[in-house]
């Protein structure tokens, strides 16, 4: 494991590691939880970064609020989160990135590669969307058919997981809270502020269209990824094939 080191984002501080070698700098910009050291004691996440660190040189952080960077009074909004991604690059000293955003992060990493398009490589989208309906960890133990229902109330049907996909999310979800050790280790991995995932993503209506999605789809493509891009011209887009979130 790399050591860690602090960035200043305004009056916060940052936890960011940096490792590997090669040619191309990757920021990995993590989702709802991080923590910059306890995610190196899941096998899938050290292999996977390992793999990485062969041709890239990877900056992973903690954002404010999350894991070992300092907590946060309130929501972030997201401006503050491309702020936060600017403040890890410049302390590590890269210059030109690819961003590599997860889930909620995506539109804050859209956000920064729009303001700072010549600091901007490209941008991988894993998992990302505009809205992701309120829900938070209090409903990881719920019946997924009445979670389903809840959804669609705020989102049509054609962008609502099956009731099957929520009962896979809820595992997993249960397996990271049972995983993860202790209390106190929870405490500091998850979010400093206690609201739902609707709140802490700050993706709510952001965009034009209902998401950025891994499966490939004609509905969206790079012409549709909402306003927050169409603020520059749009790179080239390409998709991945998928059958949900996790695979």
């Amino acid at each position: 494991m790399a050591d860690t080191s602090y960035a200043s984002c305004g009056d916060l501080s940052l936890a960011y590691q940096v490792f590997g070698d090669g040619p191309v700098e990757l920021v990995y910009v993590p989702g709802f939880t991080s923590h910059v050291e306890l995610v190196w004691t899941v096998p899938e996440f050290k292999a996977f970064f390992e793999q990485f660190a062969t041709f890239c040189r990877v900056l992973l952080f903690d954002k404010a609020g999350v894991g070992l960077s300092d907590p946060v009074p309130k929501v972030r909004t997201l401006d503050d989160r491309a702020a936060e991604i600017e403040a890890v690059m410049d302390a590590a000293g890269f210059g030109q990135a690819v961003l590599f955003a997860l889930v909620e992060s995506g539109p804050a990493a859209i956000v920064f590669a729009a303001k700072r398009p010549e600091r901007t490589r490209a941008l991988i989208l894993y998992a990302t969307a505009a809205y992701y309906g309120d829900t938070g960890w209090d409903d990881i133990d719920r019946d997924p058919a009445e979670l389903r229902t809840r959804i669609l109330a705020e989102l049509d049907e054609k962008y609502v997981a099956s009731t099957e996909q929520i009962a896979r999310v809820q595992e997993f979800g249960r397996a990271v809270r049972s995983a993860w050790g202790s209390g106190a280790a929870l405490s500091i991995a998850f979010p400093a502020v206690r609201v739902s995932l609707r709140q802490l993503g700050m993706v709510e209506r952001m965009c034009a269209s209902p998401g950025w999605r891994g499966r490939q789809s004609k509905r969206y493509s790079g012409s549709t990824c909402g306003r927050s891009c169409r603020r520059s011209p749009c790179p080239p887009w390409s998709s991945v094939p998928a059958t949900n979130h996790f695979r």
